[in-house]
């Protein structure tokens, strides 16, 4: 599958989503819309990898720089994993780089929209 990389900005979530082969050659694209979810006024912001099939250790890189420099860190970044019971790529990935150090890991954006929310 071919990479994509998407930013949904909405009121209450900002969400970067990425697909396919994610790799170097990606990165300006990456970054930009990194610092653009970071930028964001939502209060919940997140990177869906989902639906990534393979994340080179540059693009994480990129990712982990981006999310913990202190000059472009504002406020907590989520991690959207819907898990498959350890078995896909970024579940092993996810747990060979102990990504929870650095992201809290979730199913999905819908259950943490919900939770920031208790109207719905």
């Amino acid at each position: 599958m071919p990479p994509t990389i998407q930013f949904n900005d909405g009121p209450s979530t900002a969400v970067l989503v990425l697909s396919g082969r994610i790799v170097a050659e990606d990165d300006c694209l990456l970054r930009e819309r990194i610092e653009q979810t970071l930028r964001s006024p939502a209060p919940i912001k997140a990177i869906d990898c989902t639906d990534v099939e393979f994340l080179d250790s540059y693009a994480l890189g990129q990712i982990i720089y981006c999310c913990t420099n202190p000059q472009g860190k504002r406020g907590g970044i989520y991690f959207v994993n819907r898990s498959n019971g350890g078995s896909s790529y970024i579940d092993r990935l996810v747990e060979i780089a102990d990504l929870r150090q650095i992201f809290t890991i979730v199913d999905s954006i819908e259950t943490l929209a919900a939770d920031d929310n208790p109207e719905n």
